[in-house]
């Protein structure tokens, strides 16, 4: 009986997420990029092996063969992909490198800041900071106060 063993193809990221503004444009592309690993067993046979690099529509990008690298430069869809067909000694696998634009939300409106808060029983204005103080010390000598007495 001849041994069993599996051609493995690992990817240094199997998922990539370009961070881009809320329109999906100016993306950093600066961590988009993957090494690929093939094993056959527990033998490393990545060099010995033959790649065909298919990258989907709206990829590009560049393959290094010499480093076994895919370095992403741009995405012109939402999604993409690119697949690698590997082959080693009659064995194809073809594993798939996933990449999606994680686009920022829409510009909020301008907020009002902080106000000063006005004390319903006099015209005297308190800042607001000093008041959440105060209702702090309020609360932390009641505790006091009950844990004294009881």
């Amino acid at each position: 009986i001849k041994d069993v063993t599996n051609l493995n193809v690992l990817l240094s990221n199997e998922n990539i997420f370009i961070a881009t503004d809320d329109k999906g444009n100016n993306g950093d592309y600066s961590n988009a990029f993957t090494n690929i690993t093939v094993y056959l067993g527990s033998s490393d046979v990545t060099s010995q092996s033959i790649y065909k690099v298919i990258a989907g529509e709206g990829v590009t990008g560049n393959w290094d063969l010499e480093n076994k690298k895919y370095i992403i430069n741009n995405l012109t869809t939402d999604n993409g992909y690119v697949d690698f067909q590997v082959t080693y000694d009659k064995i194809n696998i073809t594993k798939r490198l996933s990449i999606t634009k994680a686009k920022a939300g829409n510009q909020g409106e301008t907020g009002l800041g902080i106000k000063n808060v006005t004390n319903k029983y006099s015209n005297s204005h308190i800042n607001l900071y000093d008041f959440m103080q105060f209702l702090v010390y309020i609360t932390f000598f009641k505790k006091m106060k009950k844990n004294v007495y009881n």
